[in-house]
């Protein structure tokens, strides 16, 4: 750990982060920003990375004398990922037995459940591209555990196989949590981003074979057809999905995609009747390399897509003409400010600072006084993005601003491309840090500063009509390594109670964790609070 480094002309030391590296298993071939993804097997926390040509699982445990021990097995794979390369990597569970009547799903953000079932399966999805010289590749998804229970050794994981052809090139691999068209129970959809500028959705059938269907059926916010401008060639590079509820009992589904054109698009629905309550649509500089978004208030449930929590209703949602209409209709409009109901786009690429000099009201529209008070759903989920042409920024209330209320991350242009972004509490305070990861070997970590008061003249105004201010972040730790960083994973390997951070590079995998007198500390701390 660089402790008391600086970074660019900033002459303010940083902070340690008290972390050790505790173990690190390199790669023979390069990773990719698609190349890692938590794994939930034989009651514990893995992670998964793949190289180009290699799948590795790396797992902990805790012996009697209460020492790590770690672990790295390999995943094969039927094809030969010589010549195949593996292009992106997910997992995730699905649970059909007592334990959840109504099915589920546990992946990176969620506790393994208290007990498990045979019938309990864990699911690994690879997109793999078939090598070969003509100019349409091959290339398949290739679900590997879906009639196998979560006690199924590795070895056998990998034989029980579903290789799906695909005629595009895959990018982004994802899931969802979804209704069944057939029993009505809910179920985990695969979500796939492609060449063909298109998100794919692939659903078990009653004999959990993956078939492709139509995704404007279940989520029209992801249909991307018709075509987006600039979309001659303009893949989804990510999607970035949560579920939202407050304790008033408002529900909300937020999706965020990122394209190679550099276009953001944001749309907050409600989830059980897919109605668009608010969208919004940026164009920046370069292709949007990562999302992800987060909050810190601790009354709100932001899940992300990877644990998306049951929805209320299981009926299969019915394809929307209006709704799909309207999303694309104004694309070709010029606007600067966030709509409800329709979309908005940019009249010309911004870079970073012309988006941050955008002054942006409220987008709330109301016709009582009451409401014009009231905080719209969403107004403190942010959208921390990542470029691969160097930026990094946060922008900020995405449920009250839209896509218009952003805050550059200082210094993060000065080390190549943002390859990866993460939100996790990484110097165990409680609160979030930001973590952003470059091609140019730099792990940063930001803190948010205090948010500046509103002034007089605006806090005499109603809260939703009046600008509120943004606040600022600060670097707070820098971490160098020997090769690119591509992909940051969290989570709790050894079931310890203590957060791992994984560091995928383009050759390797750094565990890093806090030191013992770090949480020791924390823990001491905590106790004292609660004792006054």
């Amino acid at each position: 750990i660089c402790s008391g480094a600086r970074c660019g002309n900033d002459s303010s030391p940083l902070h340690d982060m008290q972390a050790e590296e505790v173990q690190y298993v390199e790669l023979s071939f390069p990773s990719n920003i698609y190349g890692s993804c938590i794994f939930a097997h034989q009651g514990r926390h893995k992670l998964l990375v793949a190289s180009r040509s290699q799948i590795f699982c790396i797992g902990a445990s805790t012996s009697r004398e209460g020492n790590l021990q770690w672990s790295t097995e390999e995943l094969s794979h039927p094809l030969s990922l010589t010549e195949n390369p593996v292009v992106g990597i997910d997992s995730f569970m699905v649970f059909s037995n007592s334990y959840n009547n109504a099915g589920g799903v546990y992946g990176s953000y969620s506790s393994m459940p208290a007990r498990s079932s045979p019938r309990t399966s864990v699911i690994t999805v690879v997109g793999v591209l078939k090598g070969h010289t003509t100019t349409s590749p091959k290339a398949f998804l290739s679900v590997h555990g879906a009639n196998s229970s979560i006690t199924t050794d590795l070895s056998k994981l990998a034989q029980d196989v579903i290789l799906i052809e695909l005629s595009f090139v895959p990018f982004h691999l994802t899931h969802i949590l979804t209704p069944s068209a057939d029993s009505g129970r809910e179920t985990v959809a695969i979500l796939l981003s492609g060449s063909d500028n298109a998100i794919h959705m692939f659903v078990p059938s009653s004999r959990n074979e993956y078939q492709e269907t139509v995704i404007l059926h279940y989520y029209p916010e992801l249909s991307l057809s018709p075509p987006l401008p600039h979309a001659t060639s303009n893949p989804v590079m990510r999607i970035e999905l949560a579920q939202y509820s407050d304790p008033s009992g408002v529900r909300r589904r937020i999706s965020c995609l990122g394209f190679q054109n550099g276009m953001i698009t944001l749309t907050i629905a409600d989830p059980d009747t897919n109605e668009v309550v608010l969208n919004d649509t940026i164009v920046i500089d370069g292709p949007v390399s990562s999302l992800c978004m987060f909050t810190y208030h601790p009354s709100l449930s932001l899940t992300r897509c990877r644990t998306l929590p049951r929805t209320r209703s299981t009926r299969t949602p019915s394809t929307s003409p209006s709704l799909y209409t309207n999303m694309f209709a104004s694309y070709t409009q010029s606007s600067t400010t966030p709509q409800h109901h329709t979309t908005s786009s940019p009249s010309a690429i911004m870079s970073l600072p012309q988006l941050a000099s955008t002054t942006v009201q409220s987008t709330v529209s109301s016709h009582s006084t009451e409401d014009q008070q009231r905080e719209p759903p969403c107004a403190d989920v942010h959208l921390l993005i990542g470029g691969a042409l160097g930026y990094a920024a946060v922008l900020h209330q995405i449920g009250k601003r839209g896509l218009r209320g952003c805050i550059p991350l200082p210094h993060a242009q000065e080390y190549d491309g943002v390859m990866c972004v993460e939100v996790a509490d990484v110097d165990l305070d409680g609160k979030p840090e930001l973590l952003v990861g470059t091609y140019g070997h730099e792990l940063l970590v930001y803190k948010q500063d205090s948010i500046p008061s509103p002034s007089s003249a605006a806090s005499s105004s109603p809260p939703s009509l009046s600008p509120q201010p943004l606040p600022t972040y600060s670097l707070y730790h820098q971490h160098s390594f020997s090769h690119p960083v591509f992909s940051l994973s969290v989570g709790d390997l050894p079931r310890d109670g203590v957060d791992d951070l994984m560091v995928t590079t383009m050759y390797g995998t750094h565990v890093l964790r806090p030191t013992v007198q770090a949480a020791t500390t924390k823990v001491i701390a905590a106790v004292e609070v609660a004792e006054d």
